[in-house]
């Protein structure tokens, strides 16, 4: 059986109990449908980053997750002791997945003036909301 390949728009990676998840609006998903929010995921299997492109597999499906359409506001569910507790997450690792996490939690707490990655995620994501913008019209 080949797995769906679902891109994805207004994403956000987490972390708990070391458990990777991702939420985020899915173009079409092959159990929710159309653009469907995906509130939480089935276990990570395999992920890879390419070219500003995290490709995140799940069991039975393939996310394409855009850092230039990540969520503008990320974490506003998160307790904010956690969230500063995650922007130190990829300070002992070189895995992009933890560097996703804490440039993700420096933007939610607006905390990125000197960090050259949350910077050029920012940059994406200005790029990202006009693509977006421009589909809506």
């Amino acid at each position: 059986m080949e797995k769906a390949v679902v891109n994805m728009t207004n994403w956000e990676l987490y972390v708990y109990n070391d458990r990777y998840n991702l939420s985020g609006i899915a173009d079409s998903h092959p159990n929710l449908g159309k653009d469907a929010y995906v509130r939480s995921t089935s276990s990570l299997v395999n992920y890879n980053m390419d070219r500003d492109v995290l490709t995140y597999e799940t069991r039975n499906t393939i996310y394409v997750c855009h850092l230039k359409y990540m969520t503008l506001y990320p974490y506003r569910n998160v307790v904010s002791e956690y969230i500063e507790k995650l922007k130190h997450r990829a300070d002992d690792s070189d895995n992009c997945l933890d560097q996703i996490i804490a440039a993700t939690a420096k933007i939610a707490t607006d905390s990125c003036d000197d960090d050259a990655y949350v910077k050029h995620i920012k940059e994406l994501q200005k790029h990202g909301q006009q693509e977006i913008n421009l589909r809506i019209i």
